[in-house]
């Protein structure tokens, strides 16, 4: 018989398995770069939240605003530049703050609006009182000057800024800014032209006071001096013994405007507001001003023809010293910024003011 021949299978090669363990390490090194960018993200925000680190950001900006002023970028804000007699607009130095700038300028006959490089605002800072060399003590410290150095031309005090005020500014428009009452030169209310109507502060009434638009107690509480009083004296007269840049504001006469003295007991420190009918205490009737009831949170709503200044005045004491406005207030006085411009007093009031103190308000100049 003849031999079969019996095939012996062939022994195939083992197959190749994928290695899992590559594929895992591949995997976690495309994640090791971006979880490392966000545990840096992290750490730079926490550092930033933190009193140093906060004092060291204030440090970099006050460099950058001081010492290197050529490498500033350029303002948003255009700023208006006095012609000269040749007709063509004279070169201002580039150091000054913005309202100093501003107030520097010639509102007529201008015919070019350049952009000035500008240092920025400075905020006010947390101080380590017990630290005197601390970095949040020199970054306050500059702080200060920059308001003192762009404020030479105020008055001297709170007293000399309301002399002035009713002398060279309100001299031809005595009208108080709520209910326009006139009053004389005296600052003493004809009740007759007067259609404010209240039984409280009976005794103020019959004359006119001057009332901070941003209450001292608002923006005194944002400075160490009123946080740092020493017991039995309040933070208002601590402050104006020891904080030179507090009297400043102080006297600002951009924030001061004239009142009947009822009203402003009544208005107090209260921030303002809109007050609706149900919400509203009947203290004072005839002339659009309003208060709301304690109940409700007390604040007070002016009549329309100061809601824009009221507003221009806020946004010019935060530009100017870093004075703080909360949220709801500032989507408030945005509304009535837009609501209601400048009117030919307003302006003119702000022209005046600019030819004594050598300051304007930018948010009525470049309305």
């Amino acid at each position: 018989m003849p031999k079969t021949k019996t095939k012996t299978p062939r022994s195939r090669p083992p197959r190749r398995k994928a290695a899992p363990a590559r594929r895992t390490h591949s995997r976690l090194g495309k994640l090791i770069v971006p979880l490392w960018v966000l545990l840096m993200v992290v750490l730079v925000i926490a550092f930033v939240r933190t009193e140093p680190g906060s004092a060291w950001v204030v440090k970099t900006l006050a460099n950058l605003g001081v010492e290197n002023q050529s490498q500033l970028p350029t303002s948003s804000k255009p700023r208006l530049v006095a012609a000269s007699s040749e007709g063509a607009p004279e070169a201002a130095p580039a150091s000054r703050p913005p309202a100093r700038d501003l107030a520097a300028a010639t509102r007529a006959g201008s015919t070019q609006v350049p952009i000035p490089k500008v240092s920025p605002t400075l905020k006010p800072v947390t101080v380590d009182n017990e630290s005197p060399d601390s970095v949040g003590q020199q970054a306050w410290k500059q702080h200060q000057a920059i308001i003192l150095e762009a404020s030479s031309g105020f008055p001297a005090s709170f007293d000399a800024a309301k002399e002035m005020l009713a002398r060279d500014v309100y001299f031809d428009v005595r009208t108080d800014r709520y209910c326009g009452c006139t009053f004389d030169g005296g600052l003493r209310v004809d009740l007759s032209t007067c259609p404010m109507r209240t039984a409280l502060f009976e005794d103020r009434q019959k004359g006119i006071e001057w009332e901070h638009v941003v209450p001292a107690s608002d923006f005194g509480q944002q400075r160490p001096c009123w946080r740092n009083a020493p017991a039995g004296i309040d933070g208002r007269t601590h402050c104006g013994r020891v904080d030179e840049a507090f009297r400043v504001m102080e006297a600002d006469p951009h924030n001061l405007i004239p009142v009947i003295g009822a009203l402003n007991g009544i208005r107090s420190n209260y921030r303002f507001g809109v007050v609706t009918a149900g919400n509203e205490d009947p203290v004072v009737s005839g002339c659009g001003f309003r208060v709301a009831r304690e109940g409700g949170g007390r604040f007070v709503e002016p009549p329309d023809e100061v809601k824009g200044k009221i507003a221009r005045i806020h946004f010019y004491m935060e530009d100017r010293y870093g004075h703080r406005i909360g949220r709801s207030q500032r989507r408030l006085f945005d509304a009535w910024n837009k609501q209601f411009p400048p009117d030919a007093f307003e302006i003119e009031r702000d022209q005046r003011l600019a030819a004594i103190t050598g300051v304007s308000n930018p948010f009525v100049v470049l309305y």
